[in-house]
């Protein structure tokens, strides 16, 4: 076990409520790591929280179906709490003694002070006040998210989840053998599914990862179930927005930059919507993984017409992607950015090659 595991295991142990925050992708990823982290502290007793509410119904569904078709994997034990919080500034009413008592259904505090009579009730406040979990984990937030989710979720301990040196199938495999010493029989398939997902798009192959999948080989896989999952995360109307894009694609040699264009009228005429286009980007990057970069632009009907065209951008190198990101005016999440409000697909495409032939 890693020092970083074991430390994690043990604010884990000392820990009785857990929250487990995804941020704002629709990211099956993160998705399948954050609900492994959840089940597993529910599994070791734990009082855990998981918050998926921007997760699409089709990530949803499949982390459902590999977990089991009768779980919740993201049904939570615990809400987060509040307290009533009153609070007076001290200097301006010294303080000697406080009580209080019951009168019927009214509760009185009871504040004794040499200066009460000339007390001031605008000095006292009262609000909420979220009563902290014991460790909030992370699952591989964008920099840009991190600030706002520690400040949004009350905490005592924070750690953050993330890719840059190992896989999440790593991590999370890591963290289910320091808490079971082995893969539960109900994770395989989760682990499985996630580890092949992610290697997919790795370029070169990982190491760690490639060896997670060969040792699950073993295990007597039920690939029913992965097949259901795939397919809840990838239905028919997907691929008929994937094969237009496809048909408007092309690998650019001088800078080996996979570029797909999608105009409004495609996801019109295959009645898919925007949320899908991380999953397009990652179908992508499957098929040609050794590209620097990979540019999917698309004509967006919720943007200004002026403004319409925006674009994912993707790559393999985390240095010269977040360069790439900086230039246009965005910042990474995990191994992708949004660069929006570009006036034409031409505008577009010449702005990017320009950067990105600055990063290269």
């Amino acid at each position: 076990m890693s020092e970083s595991i074991q430390k994690f295991k043990e604010m884990a142990d000392r820990a009785e409520t857990i929250a487990v925050r995804l941020g704002k992708a629709d990211d099956i990823a993160k998705a399948l790591a954050g609900a492994l982290a959840h089940q597993t502290f529910l599994k070791a007793g734990k009082k855990s929280h998981i918050d998926s509410d921007n997760l699409s119904e089709r990530t949803k569904n499949c982390v459902s179906v590999l977990f089991g078709e009768n779980s919740n994997p993201f049904d939570r034990n615990f809400d987060a709490k509040e307290n009533i919080l009153i609070k007076l500034d001290t200097k301006s009413l010294p303080v000697s003694s406080l009580k209080y008592e019951q009168d019927g259904d009214m509760l009185k505090i009871i504040l004794e002070s040499a200066e009460a009579k000339s007390f001031d009730p605008k000095i006292v406040s009262v609000e909420k006040e979220a009563v902290p979990t014991d460790l909030l984990l992370l699952i591989n937030p964008a920099e840009a998210e991190v600030e706002s989710l520690l400040s949004e979720t009350a905490h005592k301990n924070a750690v953050k989840l993330s890719i840059k040196e190992k896989s999440l199938a790593v991590k999370s495999t890591e963290i289910l053998e320091a808490f079971f010493g082995e893969i539960p029989d109900e994770f395989k398939e989760v682990v499985w599914f996630l580890a092949a997902h992610e290697e997919k798009t790795n370029h070169p192959p990982k190491k760690e990862t490639l060896a997670l999948l060969g040792r699950l080989l073993d295990q007597n896989l039920a690939y029913e179930k992965i097949k259901k999952a795939k397919e809840a995360l990838r239905p028919s109307d997907f691929w008929k927005l994937f094969g237009r894009a496809l048909a408007r694609s092309s690998f650019e040699k001088e800078t080996a930059t996979t570029w797909a264009f999608l105009p409004k009228t495609d996801f019109a005429k295959t009645n898919e919507g925007e949320r899908n286009l991380l999953a397009i980007l990652e179908e992508m990057r499957s098929l040609r993984p050794e590209s620097n970069f990979f540019a999917l632009l698309w004509e967006s009907s919720l943007a200004p017409a002026t403004k319409s065209i925006n674009a994912l951008l993707a790559g393999n190198d985390a240095s010269k992607l977040k360069t790439l990101a900086e230039l246009l005016g965005s910042f990474p999440a995990s191994s992708y950015f949004f660069a929006k409000g570009f006036a034409t697909f031409s505008e577009a495409e010449l702005k990017i090659r320009g950067f990105i032939r600055r990063v290269l």
